[in-house]
């Protein structure tokens, strides 16, 4: 109901809709007991937790794309590392 008295309050009515998704996170609070298990490293998941909560302080100051994977930025030449360099057949210098 609450969901629908805010699409009601925002919905523009000369719009047709075709779908409308709704979606919930966070449906505990931080406090809240969450079940243990004998397998799980709890003190590599607070630390991941951490971690995980300060690239988001990041983003969220600096933009989106400010913390990414390595792997994503691309082919960026890196001077001196011996990738882009191509030795050259010596017969080509006669």
């Amino acid at each position: 109901q609450e969901a629908f008295s805010l699409f009601s309050s925002m919905y523009k009515k000369e719009l047709p809709v075709r779908a409308l998704t709704i979606r919930a996170s966070s449906l505990r609070t931080e406090d809240s007991p969450e079940q243990i298990n004998l397998f799980t490293d709890y003190e590599r998941c607070a630390k991941r937790e951490k971690i995980e909560l300060a690239i988001e302080e990041i983003r969220e100051r600096y933009g989106k794309k400010s913390v990414t994977y390595g792997c994503l930025i691309g082919d960026l030449p890196i001077p001196g590392s011996g990738l882009y360099e191509h030795p050259m057949p010596g017969y080509m210098y006669k």
